[in-house]
């Protein structure tokens, strides 16, 4: 009754029926294309055995036959009997000819079986990438599971997707996000940066992007991320913003590759690694400011009080700068 007192001739009241209504939802850490792209991929969560993940896969080829790389998400090995990692074996099983890359839950870490692997040429003698490992069997065998770093060796033998791909999944997702309630998304150009851009710039030319996207680049190349922002300066500044650059302070916790300022409690023998030094870290963070927002990923304690560390003083320094500042230079 008291908010009707203030409604304008304009106003239009909607009878809920005793449903709740609450803002426009924002999504601070969300990749929009690979999530969009997976919406029409093998969807793997809830499985519980690889037994379970080559079922879904059977189902999910029966429905789509023909060739080429078969694409899943959503495995997570701490659900698997004594959270072993799985083997390009079971993989092999449900195809050997078609290659099959699978990406964990949490983004870190990629199951394979052996023709993506002989795709890809990872092999006993293929190196661990920096920042990355290869789990091996007793014999030295590569078994098809990549951590971190090492995902690339697979991921970047992929097709990228073509812009029309690309515009369909968007138009997805964007579906999804209105069902939803989101209305804004903060998260990285994650795959194929130009032709996603042309993609987003295109459906919005088209009237379909219906929420707002902060955009983050890679905050170990700045100089690109301005070079995007400089070549889609069209984009429409009230739905588009380069505002982020996203860093990786250390892995994650189901991979042994969080970064621990004790070693693991299951793997004494490992603490994990923060992927940066203190100094170079806030080097980084410091050639964010004041221009972009640094976006860092911290899982463990350690790489959390690095993280912090490095941001310290920060808001202070944009208060001075620039005012009262509108959002933290630094986001965790």
């Amino acid at each position: 009754a008291e908010v009707s007192t203030r409604a304008g001739p304009g106003a239009r009241i909607i009878d809920l029926a005793g449903r709740a209504v609450t803002p426009g939802f924002i999504d601070a850490h969300l990749h929009f294309l690979s999530g969009s792209l997976s919406l029409s991929e093998a969807d793997l969560s809830g499985s519980t055995s690889p037994a379970m993940v080559q079922e879904q896969l059977r189902a999910y080829l029966a429905s789509r036959p023909g060739g080429g790389w078969v694409l899943g998400r959503g495995w997570d090995h701490t659900s698997f009997p004594g959270e072993a990692y799985p083997t390009r074996q079971d993989l092999d099983a449900v195809s050997s000819t078609r290659p099959i890359v699978l990406e964990h839950t949490d983004g870190h870490l990629l199951w394979v079986n052996s023709e993506a692997m002989r795709l890809a040429k990872v092999t006993r003698k293929t190196r661990d990438p920096k920042g990355g490992s290869l789990v091996r069997d007793a014999s030295g065998e590569p078994t098809g599971v990549l951590l971190e770093n090492a995902m690339d060796l697979v991921s970047r033998r992929i097709p990228p997707p073509g812009k029309d791909r690309i515009k369909a999944a968007l138009r997805e997702g964007l579906a999804m996000a209105r069902s939803m309630g989101v209305t804004q998304v903060q998260g990285p150009l994650d795959l194929a940066p130009e032709a996603q851009l042309e993609a987003w710039r295109e459906l919005d030319l088209e009237g379909q992007v219906t929420l707002r996207f902060f955009i983050w680049g890679d905050i170990e190349s700045p100089r690109d991320f301005r070079r995007l922002r400089k070549k889609f300066a069209d984009l429409a500044p009230e739905r588009f913003r380069f505002g982020g650059l996203k860093g990786f302070v250390d892995g994650v916790l189901s991979a042994r590759t969080a970064a621990l300022l004790a070693p693991y409690a299951d793997a004494p023998g490992t603490a994990g690694e923060p992927s940066y030094s203190p100094r170079k870290l806030r080097r980084l963070v410091r050639g964010a400011f004041p221009e972009f927002q640094a976006s860092l990923h911290a899982i463990g304690d350690r790489a959390v009080r690095m993280t912090l560390d490095a941001c310290e003083g920060l808001a202070e320094d944009a208060a001075a700068a620039l005012g009262p500042a509108l959002a933290h230079p630094c986001k965790i």
